[in-house]
């Protein structure tokens, strides 16, 4: 996996060994979590998968912000917040309260925590910002 340092946070992607599969080339967030892939058969007939992985990463770094960076790789529908709970309406629509500072699910009366959030596979993390994907 290598290694994309961006002034907005670290991302990651898989380089041409290792790749977990033939068809894409898959793109992780600083947490190291799945973001996004893109599809080999996308590459252009002359260029091999070194110089397309090679002209992505240089595409990302020259992002400006996170909002830059998701619509680079051509996600539209997303949401960021440098605080977690403010994804809560995302992953749990109305079905919680802040109470006494905590987050509690109203289904079942638990605390929701940013370690649940983070386990939403909607949910991802770029540097300091959470991020929640809609598709």
């Amino acid at each position: 996996m290598e290694k994309i340092e961006t002034s907005f946070g670290t991302l990651y992607i898989e380089g041409v060994d290792g790749r977990e599969e033939d068809d894409r080339i898959k793109l992780f967030d600083s947490e190291k979590r799945y973001l996004d892939y893109f599809a080999t058969d996308s590459i252009p007939a002359d260029e091999t998968v070194e110089q397309f992985i090679a002209g992505v990463v240089s595409g990302i770094k020259r992002q400006k912000t996170v909002a830059d960076f998701l619509d680079y790789i051509g996600l539209e529908s997303y949401s960021i917040s440098g605080d977690w709970k403010d994804l809560l309406n995302y992953v749990y629509g109305k079905d919680f309260e802040i109470e006494d500072g905590k987050c509690i699910s109203l289904e079942d009366g638990s605390e929701i925590t940013e370690e649940i959030v983070m386990g939403n596979e909607w949910v991802n993390k770029i540097g300091e910002s959470y991020v929640f994907i809609a598709e």
